[in-house]
């Protein structure tokens, strides 16, 4: 079972799960009050980078993971975020689903993160909407470890 979140970037294991990465630019986040576009936007951040935020969705993601291998069942999970100014995460939402039950569990995963650390545009914190896709993979169990940029 591979679970991977960005088209570029995947993390492979040899245990069920193989991979997790965060999408949080590529057209799929966006900021409010941009005003300066000299200063560039710095995105909000999980605590302690993206390999602690890889490593908290896995972990979290696993019971789902091995119960969707058991059925060899794939599909992807849309999911919507608020980061807010001061890091508080809100309005969690499913956007596209595979099944709804897995939708649900993968939400509640979500929702369980701790804070984060704010987006910043022009030197001042701001809202971001985070959209991150989860896709599950069955067929890709087998592949070697690697990493791509």
């Amino acid at each position: 079972m591979k679970i991977y979140m960005d088209r570029k970037n995947s993390i492979n294991r040899n245990t069920t799960i193989i991979g997790l990465l965060a999408l949080l630019i590529c057209g799929q986040v966006h900021a409010q009050d941009q005003k300066n576009t000299k200063n560039p936007a710095i995105p909000p951040q999980f605590l302690g980078g993206q390999s602690a935020y890889t490593s908290f969705l896995t972990t979290r993601l696993k019971p789902i993971t091995d119960s969707l291998s058991n059925i060899n069942e794939n599909g992807k999970v849309l999911v919507f975020f608020k980061v807010d100014s001061t890091g508080a995460l809100s309005d969690f939402r499913v956007r596209e689903t595979f099944s709804p039950e897995v939708g649900d569990k993968v939400l509640e995963v979500f929702k369980e993160m701790p804070p984060w650390i704010p987006g910043m545009i022009n030197g001042k914190a701001v809202n971001w909407v985070i959209a991150t896709p989860v896709v599950f993979d069955s067929k890709s169990s087998g592949r070697k470890r690697t990493r791509g940029n």
